[in-house]
């Protein structure tokens, strides 16, 4: 397992965040920890997969949730990875927006939905097609939203139970919860 600690979160967020990311890393860095943004560690003409697989390896992951984070497939691609491992629990730092309905079955079966509408969609779309000749990466895709589906309600019942800490709770002290909470377990 590498001793790689990430920050992922939703790119539809990049502008809302950009200054918790910025936070983060600067508070981190004071106490010689390095963070990795999952976006400035891919190289040029990497596999998204094989980066996937790297960040599930990594040593922690600190999870910027929202709703468009739930909802992107990047986002729960890595979390589909990271939830291979039996240790996933111990190995991710959520931190949950407002934004985010994960505590509530009742709002959070809205994610379940959104996932199984996706695949469905896609479903729908390759039995319009003419052809199924040459279609083995929307076959890739259809198994990617199925193993996401599956393990959604498992991964928002997992973070809905963990004491994350809210945005707002973790700046008022400078994310030193957060960072004595990663630092002991480096």
């Amino acid at each position: 397992m590498q001793q790689d600690i990430y920050l992922i979160f939703s790119k539809q967020d990049l502008s809302n965040l950009i200054h918790v990311i910025n936070e983060v890393k600067t508070n981190f860095k004071e106490f010689n920890i390095e963070i990795f943004i999952d976006d400035e560690q891919v190289k040029f003409k990497e596999s998204f997969k094989e980066f996937y697989s790297k960040i599930g390896n990594s040593k922690f992951v600190i999870m910027l949730i929202t709703d468009n984070f739930l909802k992107d497939f990047n986002s729960m691609e890595i979390a589909y990875q990271l939830y291979q491992f039996p240790d996933f629990s111990e190995r991710i730092f959520p931190i949950v927006f407002p934004c985010a309905k994960i505590y509530e079955a009742v709002d959070y079966i809205d994610y379940l939905h959104y996932w199984e509408l996706r695949k469905s969609n896609l479903e729908n779309k390759i039995r319009n097609l003419k052809s199924i000749e040459h279609i083995d990466s929307i076959i890739k895709d259809i198994n990617s939203l199925a193993n996401i589906r599956k393990i959604m309600a498992l991964f928002i019942s997992t973070v809905s139970n963990m004491y994350s800490v809210s945005v707002e709770s973790i700046k008022e002290n400078n994310y030193i919860n957060l960072i004595k909470s990663v630092s002991c377990k480096l």
